[in-house]
C-alpha cells in the first residue's frame, strides 16, 4: 500500500501519490445508495446444476440425496477432497443455513463468471453489487435481480427518480474500481454499519491490470476490517487451482498411485514430450522439513501453477493469500476455497486451453466444470465458512499452519492428485483429444461401417437362398459371418486401447452374448464343424437372420452416431480457433445433428424381437450339436479354431453324458440373459423416452 501509486487525475503522474496516502486523502461521498427488492420466491432447497464437460444435453438440477451422491462421486472421483465434500453436504443437510435473508454479501465485481450473484439472489440475500459503470452490466444485473428473491443494493452517482426505468436506473449505476478505490471505501463504511458484511473479491483483468485491481480491492477490505471492526466484515476469495498450495497426505499417496496406473500411450509419449522442451514432470514435490531436516508430518506441497499465466497473476493471487491470512490472524473469519479448473467464457479465449480442457478426460482423474456448476459448489463453501462455526474459516478453528487456510475445502478438479503435475498436461491433453476426436473416430467410424455392410451383404445371400437348406446357405454366407464374427473381437482391443468408453473385461464379458459376438463365435465354430446343423432348415436360419438384422441395426446406429460425434467435434474445433461464434460455453458441444429418430427406435426396439429369435435358434444349435461334440472324431480334425473348440469341449465334457453337458451351456442363458434382457429395456425407456416440453434445466442454472 505505500508502493503503490494512485494517480489522479488519471495519466497525471505529477499528482501520483502512494496508495495508502489516497485512502486517507480522498474521503468525499460520491455516491448514493439505491435498492431494489427482487419479486421471486426463495430457493429452499439447494441445487448444483451439473453435467459432464463435453457432453450434451441439459443440465441435470442435482438437489437431496441425488446431489449427496454426486458429492460422494466426485470425493471418489478425486476431483474434490473429503474435506470439501463434507462441507457440501453440510449445506444439503442444513437448509436452514441456505436462507440468506440476514447476510449482506458485498461482491466486488459482481457480474464475475466465477462470481455467485445469481445463487445469493435465489437464496434472498443482501448482494451489494460493485462493477463498472457501464449500463449493459448494470441492465443485466437489474433484470436478473426483479425474477429473483434477494435485494440488490449498488451506488448511483446521482439519486434515482420514483418509477425510474431499468435502462434509466443502469445509466447511473457503478463504479470503477481502479479509480474510484477511496470512495467506494468511503460508501461501504457508512453503509448500514450494525450488519456484517461478506467482502468477497471477484475482479479480474488481464496482465498486470489484475495486480492493481486486486490492489484497489485489498485497500477497500483492509480499511472496511479497520473501521467496521474485524467481526463485522468477513473477506471471502475464489483461490485458483494453478497455484502451489499445501495439500493433503491423501492427495499425495493418490497422485503416486495414479502415476503408477498411466495409461500405455502416455508414458510412451513422455520421451517424445520431454525431447521437444515439453516434459512431463511426476506431480510430487519434495516434503517439508523442519529446521532439523526431518519432514513436518501432514504438510505437503503440490506445484500446479502454470507459467504460461504469467507473473502478475500468480503475485494478485498471492496478495489475496497474504490478506487472507492476516485478516484471519486479526480475529476474522475469511472464506478462501480452492475452485475447480472452470470452462468460463474468457479462459476458453485462448486456443490451446480451450483445446486441452476437451482433453482432460483422458487425464484422470482431472474434472473440467461448467460455470453454473462452479457458481453453485463454491457458493455452497461460501456459506458453510459464513454458517459454520466449526469450519477452518473461523479463527478459533486450530490449523497446522495458517496456509492449511487454502487447503480445507479444496475444489482443485483433480489437478492435486493427477499423475502428471498440472504444468505437464496441456500437451497430452490436447494431443489426446485432438487424435480421439479426428483420428480414432474416422478409424472407428470406418470400422462400423465395414461391419454393417459386411452383415448386410450376408442378409442378402441368406434371404436370396431362398428355401435352400442350411448346409447350402451356411456354405454361402458362412465366410463372411465367419470373418465378421471374429473381426468383432478387435471391439475388446479398442477397450484396451482406450478407444472406447468401456472396459477390456466389461466389453468381454458383453462380447459373449449373440449381440456383441461371443456366444456366436461359439455357434459359428460348431456350424463349421457339425454336419448335422447344416440339415436343419429352420432354426439355423432363423438364427442367422436375428444376428444379420441386429449387427446391421447395430453398426449402423454407432457409424451415424460417430458421424454425428465428429462433425460436432469439427464444430469445438472451430469454436476454440475462434472461427465461429456460440452464444454460450456449453452450446460448442452440443451435437450438430440428431440420429433419425427411425434408427435409434430400430436400435433400441428389434432386440426385442430379435433377442428371443437369436436365442431360440443358438439354444437349438448347441442341442442339435451334442453328439458330434460329445463323439471322438474318427480322423484327424484340421487345424482350425472350430476344431481346436470342439477337441476343448470334449476334454471338458468327456464322459458326462448328453442332459450334464447340455444343461450346462444352458445354465449360461437362464442366469445371464435376463439380467441382459432388463438391461436393454432399461436403456429402451431412456433412449425412447420424450424429451422435456420446456427448458426448466437450462433457466435453472
Amino acid at each position: 500500500h505505500k508502493t503503490m501509486l494512485f494517480i489522479r487525475p488519471a495519466g497525471n503522474d505529477a499528482g501520483a501519490i502512494t496508495l495508502d496516502e489516497a485512502m486517507s486523502k480522498f474521503t468525499d461521498k460520491k455516491f448514493q445508495t439505491h435498492e431494489i427488492k427482487g419479486k421471486g420466491a426463495r430457493v429452499t432447497n439447494y441445487v448444483v446444476p451439473y453435467k459432464s464437460y463435453g457432453k450434451p444435453g441439459l443440465f441435470k438440477q442435482l438437489q437431496g440425496d441425488d446431489l449427496l451422491r454426486q458429492i460422494d462421486k466426485w470425493v471418489k472421483d478425486g476431483a474434490i477432497e473429503m474435506s470439501c465434500g463434507q462441507a457440501m453436504a453440510k449445506v444439503v443437510q442444513n437448509s436452514e443455513w441456505t436462507d440468506l435473508s440476514d447476510l449482506y454479501f458485498v461482491l466486488f465485481g459482481a457480474s464475475s463468471a466465477m462470481g455467485p450473484f445469481f445463487k445469493l439472489m435465489d437464496l434472498g440475500a443482501n448482494v451489494i453489487a460493485l462493477d463498472l459503470d457501464r449500463p449493459p452490466i448494470w441492465e443485466k444485473l437489474l433484470k436478473e435481480t426483479e425474477s429473483r428473491a434477494g435485494k440488490l443494493i449498488f451506488p448511483v452517482k446521482d439519486k434515482v427518480p420514483a418509477g425510474a426505468s431499468i435502462e434509466d436506473i443502469a445509466k447511473v449505476a457503478g463504479c470503477n474500481l481502479l479509480t474510484d478505490t477511496p470512495e467506494i471505501r468511503t460508501w461501504l463504511q457508512d453503509l448500514y454499519p450494525k450488519e456484517c458484511f461478506v467482502c468477497m473479491a471477484l475482479a479480474y483483468l488481464d496482465g498486470a491490470m489484475f495486480v492493481k485491481v486486486s490492489m484497489a480491492m485489498d485497500a477497500v477490505i483492509k480499511s472496511l476490517i479497520s473501521t467496521r471492526g474485524a467481526d463485522k466484515v468477513i473477506p471471502a476469495y475464489l483461490c485458483t487451482p494453478t497455484d502451489a498450495h499445501l495439500c493433503t497426505p491423501a492427495s499425495i499417496e493418490a497422485s503416486k498411485a495414479n502415476f503408477k496406473r498411466l495409461p500405455a500411450w502416455q508414458s510412451m509419449l513422455a520421451p517424445l514430450f520431454a525431447q521437444v522442451g515439453m516434459p512431463l514432470k511426476k506431480n510430487v514435490e519434495k516434503p517439508i522439513v523442519d529446521k532439523d531436516g526431518n519432514p513436518i508430518d501432514g504438510l505437503h506441497v503440490v506445484d500446479c501453477i502454470i507459467p504460461e499465466q504469467g507473473p502478475n497473476y500468480i503475485l494478485a493471487k498471492r496478495l489475496q493469500h497474504w490478506r487472507a491470512m492476516v485478516s484471519r490472524a486479526a480475529g476474522c473469519t475469511v472464506s478462501s476455497n480452492i475452485a475447480p479448473s472452470t470452462a468460463t467464457a474468457s479462459v476458453l479465449s485462448n486456443a490451446l486451453f480451450a483445446l486441452g480442457y476437451k482433453g482432460m478426460v483422458n487425464m484422470k482423474p482431472m474434472e473440467i466444470t461448467y460455470q453454473e456448476t462452479s457458481n453453485s459448489v463454491m457458493a455452497s463453501l461460501l456459506i458453510r465458512d459464513v454458517r459454520d462455526p466449526t469450519a477452518a474459516a473461523n479463527p478459533k478453528t486450530p490449523l497446522k499452519n495458517p496456509l492449511c487456510l487454502f487447503t480445507d475445502n479444496a475444489w482443485h478438479g483433480g489437478c492435486w492428485r493427477t499423475g502428471w503435475k498440472f504444468c505437464s498436461l496441456g500437451a497430452p491433453a490436447t494431443l489426446g483429444y485432438v487424435s480421439q476426436a479426428f483420428f480414432v473416430s474416422f478409424y472407428l467410424l470406418f470400422y462400423n461401417i465395414y461391419q454393417a455392410q459386411g452383415w448386410g451383404r450376408a442378409l442378402v445371400g441368406l434371404l436370396s437362398g431362398g428355401t435352400s437348406n442350411a448346409g447350402q446357405v451356411w456354405s454361402a454366407i458362412g465366410p463372411a459371418i465367419d470373418f465378421f464374427q471374429h473381426l468383432g473381437m478387435m471391439e475388446v482391443l479398442h477397450a484396451a486401447l482406450g478407444f472406447t468408453p468401456s472396459s477390456p473385461a466389461l466389453t468381454f464379458v458383453a462380447s459373449i452374448d449373440f449381440i456383441t459376438n461371443g456366444v456366436a463365435i461359439g455357434v459359428v465354430a460348431i456350424l463349421n464343424e457339425c454336419p448335422e446343423l447344416k440339415q436343419d432348415n429352420f432354426w439355423v436360419p432363423m438364427m442367422l437372420f436375428a444376428w444379420c438384422n441386429a449387427e446391421i441395426c447395430r453398426y449402423t446406429f454407432y457409424s451415424c452416431s460417430l458421424l454425428r460425434d465428429i462433425a460436432t467435434s469439427c464444430q469445438g474445433m472451430a469454436v476454440a480457433l475462434k472461427l465461429v461464434k456460440v452464444k454460450s460455453v456449453e452450446l460448442a458441444d452440443e451435437p450438430v445433428f440428431n440420429i433419425p429418430y427411425l434408427l435409434v427406435w430400430l436400435r433400441y426396439s428389434l432386440f426385442i424381437v430379435l433377442y428371443p429369435m437369436g436365442v431360440s435358434g443358438e439354444m437349438n444349435c448347441w442341442r442339435m450339436a451334442m453328439n458330434c461334440m460329445l463323439q471322438t472324431p474318427s480322423v484327424e480334425q484340421p487345424v482350425t479354431f472350430g476344431a481346436y473348440m470342439m477337441q476343448t469341449c470334449r476334454m471338458l465334457t468327456g464322459g458326462r453324458g448328453y442332459w450334464p453337458v447340455l444343461g450346462t451351456f444352458y445354465l449360461f442363458y437362464v442366469f445371464g440373459l435376463p439380467p441382459l434382457y432388463l438391461t436393454l429395456l432399461g436403456a429402451r425407456k431412456k433412449q425412447l423416452a420424450p424429451a422435456p416440453k420446456n427448458d426448466k434445466a437450462k433457466k435453472g442454472r
